[in-house]
C-alpha cells in the first residue's frame, strides 16, 4: 500500500466517532410467554400485518391467517416440496402491504 494511501486511511479511522457502550440491565427481564397457535406441524415463519393479524406457514407450505381466534387456510400458492431442508421457510409481509 503506498504511504499516502496509508495516511489517509489512518485518518478516516481517527476522524470515525467511537460509540458508548451501553452496561447491560442488571435486573431480571420481564418475559411472558403465551402460546398463539398449537396444533400444527413444524409452523417455520410468521408475520404481523398491519391489523394485527398474524400470517403464519407450515414447513410442508400451508399458510394460515389468524384473525382474533379465527384461523383460515390461505389458498392459491404453488406447491411446495418439503424434503429433507427444502419447504416453506419464511413468511414476510410486503412493507408497502395495505389491510
Amino acid at each position: 500500500m503506498k504511504p499516502i494511501a496509508i495516511s489517509i486511511l489512518f485518518i478516516l479511522l481517527l476522524s470515525c466517532k467511537k460509540e458508548e457502550v451501553q452496561p447491560t440491565p442488571t435486573g431480571t427481564p420481564e418475559i411472558e410467554i403465551k402460546t398463539i397457535v398449537s396444533g400444527y406441524e413444524i409452523i417455520w415463519g410468521m408475520d404481523f400485518l398491519p391489523n394485527g393479524d398474524l400470517i403464519f406457514g407450515e414447513k410442508k407450505g400451508t399458510i394460515y391467517k389468524k384473525s382474533k381466534e379465527i384461523i383460515t387456510p390461505l389458498k392459491g400458492f404453488p406447491t411446495v416440496v418439503s424434503a429433507g431442508q427444502g419447504g416453506l421457510l419464511d413468511i414476510r409481509v410486503h412493507p408497502d402491504y395495505v389491510t
